[in-house]
């Protein structure tokens, strides 16, 4: 989706929320110094982009990271972004970063160092110093150290670099051209040995590592080598199941990024039989639709049907089958048929739980483009019972299909109300204050002001609190009003800064933190237009995992984790288990667990992914239960 919104008053929030985070933490160590998962935590407060670091929480991150690799050189932690010290950059430390290196260098070269402590301490420095990375493991050409050999490899080719954005690792033109990179490239395309090679592939096809979106090496591009690696590993050790599902991502982001359906098709072909169960609706659903775009109604309506008698546990793949079924009938020309699985793609059977999602358009407009007007706005009407955050966007397509001749739903099933008249002066009004006064927009000039259409309890809190500021909420009754500022919708607010241009429109419900961030842009406060707010959860029955879509998010990422006698995995070693949707939620398997919890963070078209939201834990099914 081409609007991404994101507002700095909730960037400032969630710095002082975790401000209090590390103050916290650092208290807890202090009282338990030997606990790791509290220095582990710390560290990704303290590498967090959005929290300007003072001198001394600069040295707090030097002495925990030299603490932690002193005390656990073999955890995996050590492979993290968040646990790097960089010699350059926004958290530069010049003297800590040649301290940690040196500390590695002297662990790997201990006698009798274990292999975990010298595949780490290659595997740390690789993002520091190559060379010495791959020196560490010239010295040890062993069989165990095969793996880490692929991960220096790889992070020599892409040129891996310091830290970037959202805790990834930043990469280097110029450690691309060196002759490091290029004899690493050698050796991972004629490596027999599969964990080197899919070691190296899974460098490619994680995506942690901030790369430019063109990014190619000779006539390969980033997916192109994680594909080909992925597939060699599994071709010297099959069946490779460690390397299959990487390789499915893979395959998976290849196809979403190509325009050709044929491509498309055959990339998802190839993916589908290495999806997890739970996945493959997803990608069988995806398939019906390449299908339908290379003309092939016949495999399309059988890749659909597929999906169906799956099962699918969540509402995306449900609705794009039925949507798919409904276009292969209307291209035969059974507009009755058309009719009757528009209706069928958001009336989701009971199975699927916590239907929240955006409905597909394309068989709206095949019907809208036949002529039946009075189906789609039917449609578009009963849609409100799962597309429940439109922000306004129904009613603006109904307007569309009862003014216009034609119209383009898919279009507008992007666009957001207020376009009209954002960014622009606003029209002539008169209304009420709270208390029954009428205003104009000449007496009110110099003033930010938030114009409410319709009741919206929470923006009216929210309007009380910038009083002081010199805010002023009217409440707007009149039609003619409604009409000239283009609102559909109840409740609408719409906010005007003190030069009288229209800064922000906001149809629908939102947050505090939303309508704290439209008022601030009456007081000139910038949008972020490139990174995302944190999806909110709204329920975790069982093992449906749900949560609030975010304006602008293509898809979401659920980030997992169990626990064990020691607690959180990700507390002590900063790894967590992900599963990627473009549904509002997901399923998870709890068989075998204690306990689990997760989070979502939205993604973008372009630009950066969002905040994580926070966790929320669950009870699993551990085996004990199962056995009684």
């Amino acid at each position: 989706m081409p609007t991404i919104v994101a507002f700095l008053f909730a960037a400032v929030i969630s710095t002082a929320q975790n401000i209090a985070e590390i103050e916290r933490l650092e208290k807890k160590i202090a009282e338990h110094p030997d606990n790791m998962g509290n220095r582990t935590a710390l560290l990704g407060y303290l590498t967090n982009q959005n929290i300007p670091l003072t001198p001394q929480q600069l040295e707090a991150r030097r002495s925990n990271i030299l603490w932690l690799v002193e005390h656990h050189p073999s955890a995996n932690i050590c492979a993290e972004p968040s646990l790097l010290l960089p010699a350059r950059g926004r958290l530069a430390d010049p003297a800590g970063s040649a301290e940690v290196a040196g500390l590695w260098k002297a662990l790997a070269a201990k006698p009798g160092a274990r292999n975990e402590v010298i595949a780490n301490a290659a595997i740390y420095l690789r993002a520091l110093d190559i060379p010495a990375a791959l020196a560490i493991l010239d010295a040890h050409p062993n069989e165990p150290l095969a793996r880490a050999r692929g991960l220096v490899d790889a992070a020599a080719v892409i040129g891996l670099s310091g830290i970037a954005q959202n805790l990834r690792f930043g990469s280097s033109a110029t450690l691309r051209a060196t002759a490091e990179a290029k004899a690493a490239r050698l050796e991972i395309d004629t490596s027999s040995n599969p964990f080197l090679v899919g070691s190296a592939g899974l460098v490619f096809a994680q995506g942690k590592i901030d790369t430019p979106f063109d990014l190619t090496f000779g006539e390969d591009d980033v997916l192109t080598l994680a594909e080909r690696w992925l597939r060699r590993a599994i071709e010297l050790a099959p069946p490779g199941d460690e390397w299959k599902m990487p390789l499915e991502q893979t395959l998976v982001t290849k196809a979403s990024r190509t325009l050709d359906p044929a491509a498309k098709a055959t990339l998802l072909r190839e993916a589908e039989p290495l999806v997890s169960d739970g996945g493959r609706p997803d990608v069988i659903a995806n398939l019906a639709v390449a299908e339908f775009n290379t003309g092939d109604d016949e495999a399309a309506g059988r890749e659909a049907g597929r999906v169906l008698s799956l099962g699918p546990k969540t509402a995306y793949p449900y609705n794009l089958a039925q949507t798919v079924l409904g276009r292969v009938g209307a291209a035969k020309g059974d507009l009755s048929e058309a009719k009757t699985r528009l209706i069928a793609s958001i009336t989701i059977p009971a199975t699927i739980k916590n239907a929240v999602f955006e409905p597909n358009m394309t068989l709206a407009q095949d019907i809208l483009d036949a002529g039946d007007r009075e189906a789609v706005l039917q449609f578009l009407e009963a849609s409100r019972t799962v597309w429940k955050f439109d922000r306004g966007r129904i009613d603006r397509m109904i307007s569309f299909v009862n003014k216009a001749p034609s119209a383009d739903l898919v279009e507008l099933s992007r666009q957001f109300p207020g376009s009209e008249v954002i960014h622009r002066a606003a029209p002539a009004f008169e209304a009420a204050d709270v208390d029954g006064k009428t205003w104009t927009r000449e007496q009110l000039t110099g003033k930010v002001i938030a114009l409410e259409f319709g009741k919206a309890p929470l923006a009216e809190k929210v309007a009380n609190d910038y009083a002081s500021r010199g805010a002023v909420l009217l409440q707007v009754q009149d039609e003619d009003t409604k009409r000239r500022f283009e609102v559909l919708t109840n409740p609408t607010v719409v906010i005007i800064n003190r030069q009288g241009n229209v800064t922000a429109f906001r149809s629908g419900t939102a947050n505090e933190t939303e309508w704290r961030g439209d008022f601030e842009t009456g007081f000139g406060g910038a949008t972020n237009p490139f990174m995302l707010p944190a999806p909110r959860q709204i329920d975790s029955e069982k093992a449906t995992f749900a949560w609030e879509p975010v304006d602008g998010a293509e898809s979401y990422v659920v980030e997992w984790d169990s626990h064990d006698e020691k607690g959180w995995i990700f507390d002590r070693e900063k790894t967590v288990r992900v599963i990627p949707t473009r549904d509002t939620s997901a399923m998870l398997d709890l068989t075998g667990f204690t306990r689990v919890r997760w989070r979502v963070y939205a993604v973008p078209r372009q630009g950066q992914p969002g905040r994580p939201s926070p966790w929320r834990e669950l009870d699993g099914i551990p085996f004990t239960k199962i056995n009684k």
